[in-house]
């Protein structure tokens, strides 16, 4: 059995990307964004392929909260003030109520800002490769409630990179693979280029992420072949845990691989 998000809620989101967001936009506010936000992520309960794709959402909606907070500093003395409570402590002069009063004024106030704030390239481009995914009836916005379920995984698989290569493997699904990179790649390490200041550094962590994202194609491949050519009733929803080889290239599969561009190009795979 899946769970899908009714039909109707994602046209309503794709008209909304059409015509509010589109690619002629400018500006925008921070309520506007985050109603649109809002949207995708309760879509994303069923369609969890999404969450990868809204990273730069929430960091443009970081930065502008950011700027929200600094305009009401230097403009609104009102603010200042409750600024000032919501960071004191209970004590007899300031009641606990007021300090929370306080706390609760001035986020909403950096949420209902007014300032306007510009949408930059790459932001503009993730809302309309959004916009085209989400349009797509080939691509599935069903999930098993299976993946619901906090469950032991089937099977897993192990992965590493280096400079020149990456290689993987799992002994249950039965594969190993070893990729040299490309020369064009290896050129942009740290073999040839000792600091990121050029812009032009491919860092190892994209490089590890780029081997989980080969294992996980590799688990793909195993589980569709096996539930086309073996028995599907057994397991129709397998779940797959994916090692990396340290704690840093795990952090850059959920956060790091947005802060660069060649972290979020890989995210979109």
């Amino acid at each position: 059995m899946t769970v899908e998000t009714p039909p109707e809620f994602i046209a309503e989101v794709v008209r909304l990307l059409k015509t509010r967001w589109h690619s002629g936009r400018k500006s925008f506010q921070v309520s506007e964004i985050e109603i649109l936000t809002g949207k995708l992520c309760h879509i994303s309960d069923t369609a969890p392929w999404l969450r990868f794709l809204m990273s730069q959402l929430y960091t443009s909606i970081a930065a502008a909260l950011g700027a929200n907070n600094a305009h009401l500093i230097s403009t609104n003395k009102a603010y200042r003030e409750a600024i000032k409570t919501a960071k004191l402590k209970p004590c007899q002069d300031t009641p606990a109520l007021h300090i929370s009063f306080a706390q609760s004024t001035s986020a909403s106030r950096v949420h209902k800002c007014k300032q306007v704030h510009f949408l930059n390239k790459t932001l503009k481009r993730e809302l309309q490769f959004i916009l085209k995914v989400l349009s797509d009836p080939s691509i599935s916005k069903k999930r098993p409630i299976a993946h619901l379920v906090a469950r032991d995984h089937d099977s897993e698989g192990h992965s590493d990179s280096s400079l020149k290569a990456g290689g993987g493997f799992s002994i249950q699904m039965c594969f190993w693979w070893y990729i040299e990179w490309p020369e064009c790649i290896q050129k942009h390490t740290l073999i040839y280029i000792k600091n990121s200041k050029s812009g032009d550094l491919i860092s190892i962590n994209a490089l590890e992420y780029a081997s989980l994202l080969i294992n996980f194609a590799a688990a793909t491949h195993y589980w569709v072949f096996r539930q086309k050519c073996l028995d599907s009733r057994s397991n129709p929803y397998p779940v797959v845990l994916l090692w990396a080889d340290n704690t840093t290239a795990e952090f850059w599969m959920t956060k790091g691989c947005k802060e660069s561009a060649a972290g979020r190009a890989l995210g979109l795979l």
